[in-house]
């Protein structure tokens, strides 16, 4: 197994070279800590997410859609074995959506359409517990996505 030490120095390699743009060299990075985490942790642990997430957003910058939709599927399957909707699910079903119609698939279109509906039923479901921090997230993500459909819909 590999050393939690090890994982973190090469999460952090993975974010310098991200940052950098050297986005292929930050991929085998994310690939080996997000092993190495599943290896160790397990998949559904909050510290093999968080490196599944790094590795979907370096594949959004190369725009590798189709290993992007398989990822945020898996994701979105874990996270939601853990709980309920959140900011992280809605985050991951918008990268998903984003994956699938710029792959041409309408069920990219779709699948924003229902982010929209399922961050509004979380900004009240928070608001009413009191929980403003991930009502705010979900009024973010709604606004996000609704900011990228707005170009969609015009002629």
């Amino acid at each position: 197994k590999v050393h939690k030490d090890t994982l973190l120095s090469a999460a952090a390699l993975g974010n310098a070279l991200c940052k950098q743009k050297k986005y292929q060299e930050a991929e085998l990075w994310y690939r080996l800590v997000l092993a190495g985490r599943e290896e160790t942790l397990g998949d559904s642990h909050k510290s093999t997410l968080s490196a599944r997430d790094d590795l979907e957003e370096v594949l959004c910058y190369q725009k590798k859609w189709e290993e992007v939709a398989e990822s945020c599927r898996r994701s979105l399957a874990l996270r939601r074995k853990l709980g309920p909707e959140c900011y992280d699910t809605l985050r991951i079903a918008g990268c998903l959506a984003i994956a699938l119609h710029s792959n041409g698939k309408d069920e990219g279109t779709e699948l924003l359409h229902e982010i929209i509906l399922k961050a509004q039923a979380c900004y009240s479901t928070y608001m009413e517990q009191g929980n403003h921090k991930e009502a705010i997230l979900a009024k973010e993500q709604e606004m996000y996505t609704k900011g990228y459909l707005l170009p969609l819909a015009a002629p």
